[in-house]
């Protein structure tokens, strides 16, 4: 069959030259990081938006976005940032505007996350400088970027320290909110519900939402169809069916990041074998217990 009769209805028009490429530049194409689009995803980036223009005051309203390991919060606060790109003002660097921002706790150690915040911003400082100094450099920059959301991932892992680390933290983070009156999102497993709770101001002042594991149903069909649109393969795999959706599901205890790589291993796992279609042979090939937890 040539490339001009081949029926490529199962894969969206926007990747059509993809599928003719050799095996080694699709199995690329496969494992390169794209943004798929649904519902829940599709409602906190329209809350998170909603950050964004909320008007600018010392009360400022947060959000904890929780869920299971590996299932799409970064990709959202990365995506988001997306959305959100720096401005050019006057057309020199030192005028940019950086409305949202996302960086990454790692632990409960408030110079620690100052540091993240000025390595973020490509501040030059010296991670031997005190907490004010640190402090006073990166409430400068961000008064300066015009900082309206600070994203912070990993956030339960601001509960690792010792219960003065914590509140330590959390005073720095509500020191950034009232005096730059920005918005704070953090991001994180469900005990980031835990780094709020003990304080009432925190709670009061954080919405959280919940990304919940997938189920077998509509929305997760749409899914599996949404992936294999973007597959390039020669042959349809039809995904949505009930035993192969069953059969990812399982595997993937329906974590997202997990099916979308069972779905991805298994994709270049036709390539190399040239069925060109993900079959249940492929899906029960791939390790389940390699997958789980990342």
């Amino acid at each position: 069959m040539t490339n001009d009769q081949m029926d490529l209805s199962h894969v969206s028009e926007k990747f059509h030259e993809i599928v003719h490429l050799p095996n080694e530049h699709r199995a690329g194409f496969i494992n390169n990081h794209r943004w798929i689009a649904y519902p829940t995803a599709k409602r906190v980036i329209d809350e998170l938006n909603a950050l964004v223009s909320y008007p600018r005051q010392t009360r400022m309203p947060s959000m904890l976005i929780i869920g299971k390991p590996n299932n799409g919060k970064s990709s959202i606060l990365e995506k988001f940032e997306e959305l959100n790109p720096p401005s050019d003002e006057n057309s020199a660097e030192d005028d940019l505007i950086i409305p949202v921002m996302k960086v990454e706790a790692s632990r409960a150690d408030a110079k620690f996350l100052y540091i993240e915040i000025l390595s973020k911003l490509w501040a030059p400082f010296l991670p031997t400088q005190t907490l004010a100094v640190l402090r006073y450099q990166a409430v400068n920059i961000m008064r300066d970027k015009k900082l309206k959301v600070l994203m912070i991932d990993e956030f339960h892992s601001l509960i690792s320290g010792t219960r003065a680390q914590q509140q330590e933290v959390l005073r720095e983070i509500r020191y950034l909110s009232n005096t730059l009156h920005l918005s704070i999102v953090g991001a994180g497993t469900s005990s980031a519900v835990n780094v709020t709770k003990h304080d009432a101001q925190y709670t009061s002042r954080f919405t959280t939402i919940e990304l919940p594991t997938w189920s077998l149903n509509q929305d997760y069909l749409r899914l599996l169809l949404s992936f294999e649109q973007g597959l390039p393969l020669r042959k349809p795999s039809n995904l949505a069916t009930p035993e192969k959706a069953k059969a990812i599901l399982s595997k993937s205890e329906g974590v997202l990041g997990n099916i979308h790589a069972i779905i991805k291993r298994s994709a270049i796992e036709a390539i190399r074998s040239g069925s060109e279609s993900i079959t249940m042979e492929i899906i029960n090939k791939q390790p389940w217990q390699i997958l789980r937890g990342n």
